[in-house]
């Protein structure tokens, strides 16, 4: 039983911070005008216009199917008033965020770390404000995070039964993980660093397969050993990525808004004609360059969570997609130090391989967003940042043991469920004063 206490505190911890408040405020907050817009055109069957692909819009809308969900109201500004079903349709990414936590505590068991520092970084995710509220409404990037996440700890679960007799189940990992991956690409394209991700770990792994050839010959040799696992990846990926995109159309026979995006000729086309076309305009919108946005702000800011995003205002109650900001802070001073590690300590390979994982993962998640030149905002940060808050907990399983190592984290969990607690007005929209509003505001940039 006592191998079950972590896991489970990581769960009570999770659902506490994404279940309470359920629900508040039954309006419309920052982005869910664009979801409603959305979820109605499916439930009117016109046809619309995004820039990302379509997946994540349509698990909202098949709940909502199930549930009953009905779009007559005005979702057009934020504010408007949401019906019960519409403000149901929330625990969709709420269930998704409350289970990313134990997801995080699994990976980093799996990864190496002890149950004392992998309950550390569950938890670490459970008490992080952004993360909370991007779950807390119809959004979609807590459905992407998730998803990858999955697709990673199917892929470490698939490493661990190699050369074992059950085949069958090995296979059945992996299968699984690439479809979670297709499934974080099919919600936004920014999902496509997962797969890639786990391409690195897996070819990381098979170099090691190989240690008594040279460097040349491993690299060429663990090259030429992953190609039948990319064709995996992408098989699967392109599957579930048109089977998306076939019911995506099969919901949406009638004209409508989107068609002002696309050609006069896209009703009449064939299906890969229409996929074709439409994934081209997608992309073509996503390098447009939008104007300026008040909260947006650039990659190189979001470690030290520079510009927080304004969600939502009632009479004297906010919501701000303001992260914790011990955690933003303790995890970029964690990820500085993993790679000071990495360059100058070599010993340990145990301590090694969860080393790179981390650091690859941050890295494979923040890096490529330096070349957009798209207005960005801090919930791009989020996938990084939730391997910041695991390089916390790597710290912390090698500085200490013990008692000395639980007084440590402990510590480390008081300052940051603290600084939580603090910060929970903006996460849940609760009454401040002016002058407690303001307090709250620790740089000039989070006005």
């Amino acid at each position: 039983m006592k191998k079950y206490l972590p896991p489970a505190i990581v769960a009570m911890a999770s659902a506490i911070t994404h279940f309470i408040y359920f629900g508040y405020p039954a309006q419309v907050v920052f982005d869910e005008t664009f979801a409603g817009g959305f979820l109605a055109s499916y439930a009117k069957g016109v046809f619309y216009f995004d820039v990302h692909p379509p997946l994540a819009k349509l698990v909202v809308y098949v709940f909502g199917f199930l549930t009953g969900a009905s779009y007559g109201g005005k979702m057009s500004a934020i504010g408007d008033a949401l019906p019960h079903s519409i403000v149901l349709l929330r625990l969709v990414p709420i269930v998704c965020g409350f289970l990313l936590p134990l997801v995080i505590y699994a990976v980093s068991r799996n990864v190496g770390l002890s149950p004392l520092s992998s309950m550390t970084a569950g938890l670490l995710v459970a008490f992080e404000n952004s993360l909370i509220v991007q779950s807390r409404f119809i959004l979609f990037d807590i459905m992407l995070v998730l998803s990858g996440f999955v697709a990673v700890l199917l892929y470490q679960e698939y490493r661990k039964r190699i050369g074992q007799e059950k085949r069958g189940a090995c296979r059945i990992f992996l299968l699984g993980s690439a479809v979670f991956a297709a499934v974080a690409f099919s919600i936004k394209w920014t999902g496509l660093a997962f797969p890639l991700m786990i391409v690195i770990f897996e070819w990381l792994a098979s170099i090691n397969r190989c240690a008594i050839r040279s460097l040349w010959k491993r690299s060429w040799s663990a090259t030429r050993s992953v190609f039948s696992f990319v064709a995996l990846y992408v098989c699967v990926g392109l599957a579930l990525y048109i089977g998306v995109f076939a019911l995506h159309f099969s919901l949406l026979p009638k004209n409508g808004p989107g068609d002002d995006f696309m050609s006069p000729q896209f009703h009449q086309d064939g299906f890969v004609a229409k996929l074709v076309d439409l994934n081209i305009e997608m992309y073509k919108a996503n390098a447009y360059r939008m104007p300026q946005h008040q909260y947006q702000s650039s990659w190189w800011s979001w470690p030290i969570m520079e510009r927080p995003i304004f969600y939502w205002q009632g009479k004297d109650e906010y919501i701000y997609l303001i992260g914790n900001p011990l955690i933003y802070w303790f995890g970029t001073v964690s990820i500085v130090s993993l790679a000071g590690y990495a360059l100058w300590r070599r010993k340990n390979a145990e301590r090694k391989i969860s080393l790179s994982f981390i650091l690859i993962g941050f890295l494979v998640n923040y890096v490529p967003f330096i070349f957009i030149t798209r207005p960005m905002f801090l919930y791009h940060y989020e996938t990084a940042l939730v391997m910041s808050a695991m390089a916390i907990a790597w710290l912390l399983d090698g500085m200490a043991c013990g008692k000395r190592k639980l007084v440590m984290s402990s510590l480390v969990l008081a300052l940051c469920i603290s600084s939580f607690i603090y910060f929970s007005p903006l996460t849940y929209g609760l009454h401040l004063s002016d002058a407690q509003l303001q307090a709250r505001m620790w740089l000039p940039s989070w006005r």
